[in-house]
């Protein structure tokens, strides 16, 4: 599934493997926004939560802080982020607050 596109009407989105809140977590790409759609990896201000079974700190950062020219993980090209529950934001802001 991950790096396979998912189409829907006119929009293609890129699935990208984002494990750390949950051991298969993806998260979703548009190239011509470079907008990621991130469930719960992102917060505005915080990251998703790991600890619940299966969920892993370390792993999480790592697909959060992936070098921004890695499209194999969720940070890679992203310029903008919808975060999981309601708000969204610049993916330039989210490590700013997303320490722990």
């Amino acid at each position: 599934m991950a790096g396979q596109p998912v189409r829907f009407g006119e929009v293609e989105l890129e699935v990208r493997f984002a494990p750390g809140h949950a051991p298969g977590h993806v998260v979703f790409y548009h190239e011509p926004t470079a907008t990621v759609i991130g469930g719960d990896v992102l917060f505005q201000r915080s990251i998703g939560r790991t600890d619940l079974p299966g969920g892993n700190h370390a792993e999480l950062l790592h697909s959060i802080e992936t070098e921004p020219d890695d499209p194999a993980r969720c940070h890679g090209g992203v310029s903008r982020a919808r975060p999981g529950h309601h708000h969204r934001g610049g993916a330039a802001q989210q490590p700013v607050f997303n320490e722990e």
